[in-house]
């Protein structure tokens, strides 16, 4: 094991099954003197935590503990808007065509049923429509050749299209919300904390716009705290001892046996320590080289592309009128689905001043 390596001690707070919201905050005192409790809720838990800091501060104030949101909920979140979106766009027939996944699979997409999955299924959406988009300016450039007209940037020749036609505006802000979604998830696998806040900041509109009422109140809430954390706890570390503790099983059935429970607690801590050190002492070279994400392997690589590519030579680009710009369209015209979307959304200066006025209160 690394001599510079700190041990400090660990436990797993114990699970409450009569009183979900019950804090045993004892035992952090008792192991570490001092620290800041850091606990992680989703987003029923998260309302009552912040409102049980609001009614008794004395007791359980912000200063005294912080309350995290639960990341993977809020990509969850995240994803269901964008299905909410994607809804009779046609985007799911295009995946099962592409032979990306099956039509069942594909529907689930939309309710972010699967969370690796329809990750996946934007990720390989926003690849195909972001390089179909560039072939699209590509075919503009090579049109304008010698003929003396002034060439728009590409964020201006973005906007005159979409200014122009619902199907362009309507994919491309599929493109910028999936790129959205993908950014936040990138911020919790860099560990950004400029990034995480920034994606969520544009989440929260997106959560405004689309009616995740829940989300869209609570959000606002979480980002005032991690705002204000670098000033109020600037030494806050959070513990991930769950994730090591829960294995592939996790807790799954245990709160309904007690004694099977109360092993879990005593001996989980321990187990994930030895676990640690084992894997310390035997591998320390090996931990040390392969520090990619199991996403940037080459066969997961080597797949992931060829589902782009799927996807590209499914998605057909046609000309538009007299105009011969290209315009991405799916095998079931979304012309009603993305202006009924579009329109739903037209004032997107109101939900970000209502998004501002919230975060300001």
């Amino acid at each position: 094991m690394p001599a510079n390596r700190a041990i400090c001690p660990t436990a797993l707070l114990p699970l409450f099954t009569e009183s979900a919201h019950t804090v045993a905050m004892n035992a952090v005192e008792h192991l570490n003197p001092g620290q800041i409790p850091v606990v992680t809720f989703d987003q029923p838990l998260f309302s009552l935590a912040k409102q049980i800091q609001w009614k008794w501060p004395q007791e359980y104030g912000e200063e005294k503990f912080v309350i995290l949101f639960g990341r993977l909920h809020i990509e969850m979140a995240a994803l269901k808007t964008v299905g909410d979106w994607l809804q009779g766009s046609g985007w799911v027939q295009a995946l099962v065509q592409a032979e990306i996944t099956s039509a069942e699979t594909a529907d689930s997409f939309l309710r972010a049923s699967h969370v690796s999955r329809t990750r996946r299924a934007h990720q390989v959406t926003a690849a195909a429509l972001f390089a179909l988009q560039q072939h699209a300016y590509n075919h503009y450039i090579d049109q304008l050749g010698d003929a003396g007209t002034e060439q728009l940037e590409f964020a201006d020749w973005c906007q005159q299209k979409a200014e122009i036609c619902p199907q362009f505006h309507y994919w491309a802000t599929v493109l910028q919300l999936e790129l959205t979604v993908l950014v936040y998830v990138r911020s919790l696998r860099q560990a950004s904390f400029a990034m995480y806040v920034d994606a969520l900041r544009e989440l929260a509109v997106w959560f405004h716009a689309l009616d995740h009422t829940n989300y869209a109140r609570w959000i606002p809430v979480h980002l005032r705290d991690m705002v204000e954390l670098p000033t109020t706890h600037p030494e806050i570390a959070d513990e991930q001892n769950n994730a090591a503790i829960k294995g592939d099983g996790g807790a799954v059935g245990l709160t309904d046996n007690t004694s099977a429970l109360r092993r879990w607690m005593v001996a989980g801590p321990e187990v994930a320590r030895l676990i640690e050190e084992f894997q310390d002492a035997t591998e320390p070279e090996n931990r040390s080289q392969y520090t990619k994400h199991h996403d940037q392997s080459s066969n997961v690589q080597t797949a992931f592309l060829k589902d782009v590519q799927s996807m590209i030579k499914f998605l057909p680009m046609i000309t538009n009128g007299c105009e011969c710009w290209y315009v991405i369209v799916l095998c079931i015209a979304p012309m009603s689905a993305a202006i009924k979307n579009i329109n739903s959304t037209t004032d997107w200066a109101i939900h970000q001043r209502l998004f501002r006025a919230i975060c300001s209160t």
